[in-house]
């Protein structure tokens, strides 16, 4: 009996020992976690005004009309924001202020409430604005006009480019001191020639963006565009007819009439003869990229009486027959006939300038009295455009 109760009075004294400790632990977890949650809105702080301000010593250096988007998260417990003179001051209970200088005159405002802000910084009329932004408001006749003009794509276009040209004209009596390219929330400086401002955008990769132009004239009005989007897509198939330069011929009449789609034909009179268009002009102004599909085609009709003979339609890779040919019949009228060679091999550009199509009299028993009329060879390509 006596050993049952030093037991449970030992075992009170380890529940009172762990309880102990538990009192004094509690309290320390609770104040290394406050210290750490001060400590890390500290450094929000700190950043959030450093960040400000290196962007604003950005637009500053980039001169009059350069927008920026200051990228902060703003802790809880700000009691205010003073922006002003070279200085970015986020005022806080808890900490006192913390600051940051500028190389440049500051001033504005933003929402302190907590979050991830995007905060605009924009250098104008010789200062540089932080937080609301906005272009003074001005008598509309006595700010720049802005009109957008062609090669300038429309509101809401696709392009297969690698680039967009921004063409505008900009007037104003008092004269056009400078104009900017806002392109995807960066500014740039345009071009001029008289009253035409531009901007070409290039090396551009695919995807959708935004853009709007602005002006500001000789007595430091500003106006601005609307904004524009454009979407950039480079993988874009388009289909192109290509025509040869040059011939080869077996006993062809007026060989080189075969080059052009004008009613001017090369005249194959008997079995075995035949013309071959090569030399194919590429040089039509476009970017081509992979070649997704390849077709040999032919205008002809017969001159004569026809019961069976046939005109052969092939090609050649240099001096290789190709695989794929067809064999065609009657055509009282010039008819075109379109052979698919696609998978004939993976084609390329290279190929295609080695590419000579071939045409060719194949009589069937006794030849028949008709001449076959060669009035083009060509080439029709699909490709993706970039």
């Amino acid at each position: 009996m006596i050993k049952l109760k030093l037991k449970a009075q030992a075992s009170l004294e380890y529940l009172f020992i762990i309880g102990f400790f538990l009192l004094l632990a509690i309290p320390m977890f609770f104040f290394a976690y406050s210290q750490a949650n001060w400590y890390n809105r500290y450094n929000l702080l700190y950043d959030a005004v450093s960040t400000i301000a290196s962007t604003a010593d950005a637009v500053c250096a980039l001169g009059e009309g350069s927008l920026r988007y200051a990228i902060i998260e703003l802790p809880y417990g700000i009691d205010y924001v003073n922006i002003t003179n070279k200085q970015i001051i986020l005022h806080t209970s808890r900490f006192g202020d913390v600051y940051a200088e500028t190389k440049c005159n500051v001033e504005g405002n933003f929402s302190v409430t907590p979050g991830i802000k995007h905060i605009p910084i924009i250098k104008q009329q010789g200062k540089v604005i932080i937080g609301n932004v906005t272009i003074a408001p001005t008598p509309e006749e006595d700010v720049p006009i802005i009109t957008f003009v062609p090669p300038t794509p429309a509101d809401g276009a696709t392009v297969t480019t690698d680039y967009v040209f921004i063409n505008t004209t900009i007037t104003d009596n008092d004269g056009i001191a400078q104009a900017l390219l806002e392109w995807n929330g960066v500014n740039e400086t345009m071009l001029s020639s008289g009253n035409i401002f531009y901007k070409n955008k290039t090396g551009l990769s695919n995807g959708a963006y935004t853009y709007r132009v602005y002006a500001q004239d000789g007595e430091g009005n500003w106006n601005s565009s609307e904004t524009r989007t454009v979407t950039v897509n480079k993988t874009y198939i388009t289909c192109d007819i290509f025509y040869g330069t040059a011939t080869e011929n077996n006993n062809a009449i007026n060989p080189n009439n075969a080059l052009a789609s004008d009613d001017a034909y090369a005249v194959l009179p008997n079995n075995g003869d035949w013309v071959r268009v090569t030399t194919f002009d590429l040089n039509n102004g476009k970017n081509k990229g992979n070649i997704t599909s390849v077709e040999i085609a032919m205008e002809y009709h017969r001159e004569g009486n026809y019961i069976n003979d046939r005109i052969l339609l092939a090609y050649y890779i240099n001096t290789t027959l190709g695989s794929t040919y067809s064999y065609y019949g009657d055509a009282a009228s010039d008819t075109i006939v379109y052979l698919n060679v696609t998978s004939d091999r993976v084609w390329t550009w290279s190929d295609i300038q080695q590419l000579k199509i071939h045409s060719e009299y194949a009589r069937r028993g006794s030849q028949d009295a008709l001449d076959w009329y060669v009035d083009t060879l060509f080439v029709r390509i699909c490709y993706y455009t970039w």
